[in-house]
């Protein structure tokens, strides 16, 4: 129960390196913290 979160922390991680390097992933993540 414990290896759970830590992986979805670490894809969150991933996802999260991977819009920050996209311009597209930017615009999409100010989006949505904007709403």
């Amino acid at each position: 129960m414990f290896n759970k979160p830590k992986r979805l922390n670490k894809e969150r991680q991933a996802k999260n390196s991977h819009f920050e390097s996209e311009p597209k992933g930017k615009a999409i993540l100010m989006e949505l913290s904007g709403k």
